[in-house]
């Protein structure tokens, strides 16, 4: 029997997600009297919970048995019920189980999936697409044309988005408050940049997206107060270690954190979307972008030029000015030592979930020489990841899920030179 994937993630700037099995929904016993669905979910990144939780109706599964509980699947038998396995497995690890584990429908990642579908192993489910997307059937329901292109083969779909990840810097909302680390409204003349809040009443500036307030339906306050321009965030890394905070935390020993988390969101967010598609199709759809053609003998600053990306000049891309900002700005982050967590240069074993687990709990640590620290380099799957430190960790009887975290945006603009509220992001 072929199986169906429900696959998938889209990174900010590209990756994708797929996967596979383990134990079944707390050993719950088979009811011959339904259809038995078994469902493959990694629960990894975005964990289970969702899906399905021991006892709990409100769940995906919970609401899809109770939807068809009245419906035969099968002659003689009535309703569904869902088996869920977990696994840590995910991308070519399950190529030889798939089959052999019996389960129906994967919830994955990482998995090879033109080779999959041609190898005949998914299941077409465009008829299935086709009604999800239907807006007759489901109104405001809609799928990134961008994404459905990059899982068409021949017009034909194989898998389903299953959710989006997002690479960047996560700040803590609670010590930003606490410590009033948002910039205010007013510009200091000398430094070109904006004070900072000296308390929670204090009106904020309008952030990197140069607005604030409610316009035209959308909420633009949620990046206010938060760094406009690559000056104003190494002004902001200062500030925090003026008041012993450490700045940022990252996976030590694992360049490939910092560079997808940090670089790849800098690199993004400078560029339309023509000129980053242009890394991939060679060719800008007519827009020009920022060539960095070389360097000032004087100042070391590079000197830039705009052209049309195209076929015939293609190799330009790697000169990009955005990726030379975003290796300035790394590069900033790793030689201030002040700036970052030590075990993120100096211990080749910190890994990922060490990382968060300091991100959380050196906030409550009564260590002398425990700092809280303001940001991490993670992915928006670290929320799962690090949900038990969260919910086991306490200070002064309140746990750590209490703590609001949001995703900074990485500002763009050099400085205010570039504009009042820095380059617009595009």
């Amino acid at each position: 029997m072929k199986r169906i994937a429900l696959f998938l993630s889209i990174v900010m700037v590209l990756a994708t997600v797929f996967t596979l099995v383990a134990c079944t929904n707390g050993g719950e016993p088979v009811d011959n009297t339904k259809t038995q669905l078994h469902i493959s979910n990694y629960d990894g990144g975005q964990g289970t919970d969702w899906l399905w939780q021991q006892n709990s109706k409100d769940t995906l599964v919970g609401r899809f048995e109770e939807a068809y509980k009245d419906y035969e699947f099968e002659p003689g038998k009535k309703g569904v019920q869902v088996h869920v396995h977990k696994t840590e497995d995910k991308g070519t690890t399950i190529i030889g189980q798939m089959f052999a584990l019996g389960q129906d429908i994967f919830f994955t990642e990482d998995v090879p999936y033109y080779a999959f579908a041609k190898q005949g192993k998914f299941l077409d489910v465009s008829d299935v697409l086709a009604d999800i997307i239907d807006p007759t059937k489901n109104p405001g329901v809609s799928i990134d044309a961008t994404r459905l292109a990059n899982l068409s083969i021949d017009g034909t779909y194989y898998a389903l988005p299953h959710y989006e990840i997002y690479d960047g810097i996560v700040y803590d909302v609670s010590l930003f408050e606490e410590k009033n680390l948002y910039f205010a409204q007013y510009v200091n003349n000398q430094t070109g940049i904006h004070e900072f809040v000296q308390s929670v009443d204090d009106t904020r500036s309008p952030g990197p997206d140069g607005k604030t307030g409610i316009i035209d339906g959308i909420d633009y306050t949620m990046d206010d107060g938060l760094p406009a321009t690559v000056q104003e965030f190494y002004a902001l890394c200062d500030e925090m270690v003026q008041q012993n905070i450490t700045p940022i935390v990252w996976a030590g020993g694992s360049y490939g954190f910092c560079y997808s988390h940090v670089f790849g969101n800098f690199w993004a967010n400078y560029l339309s979307e023509e000129e980053f598609l242009a890394n991939y199709t060679f060719d800008s759809q007519g827009v020009a972008t920022e060539i960095v053609t070389g360097f000032n003998p004087n100042t070391g600053k590079p000197v830039i030029s705009s052209q049309v990306i195209t076929p015939e000049n293609g190799y330009l891309v790697t000169q990009q000015a955005a990726k030379y900002y975003a290796l300035d700005f790394m590069y900033n982050l790793y030689k201030n030592e002040d700036w970052r967590y030590d075990k993120a240069i100096t211990s080749a074993t910190f890994s990922s979930t060490e990382a968060q687990d300091a991100f959380v709990r050196n906030r409550f640590s009564s260590s002398a020489t425990s700092k809280p620290i303001a940001m991490l380099a993670d992915g928006n799957w670290w929320i799962n990841e690090a949900k038990s430190t969260i919910e086991s960790t306490y200070s002064n009887g309140q746990t750590a899920r209490n703590r609001k975290f949001g995703y900074l945006p990485i500002p763009t603009a050099q400085s205010a030179a570039e504009g009042a509220q820095g380059k617009e992001m595009k």
